[in-house]
């Protein structure tokens, strides 16, 4: 009873792809906000970016 079911997106987790790992893309282009990852102990459901920087 102490710990409650939740979404790694309602926590906040979200995966940026394209650009630095350390930084946010200042020209982000957002992506699905309920992107399913599948992972060995199950479905999680995360918010996804992508980088909007002209020189990619």
């Amino acid at each position: 009873n102490f710990f409650e079911k939740c979404t790694l997106c309602e926590l906040g987790f979200w995966i940026q792809l394209g650009h630095s790992k350390m930084v946010s893309c200042p020209m982000v282009k957002r992506g699905h906000i309920d992107f399913v990852l599948i992972h060995t102990n199950g479905l999680h459901l995360v918010a996804m970016d992508f980088c909007g920087c002209l020189d990619k």
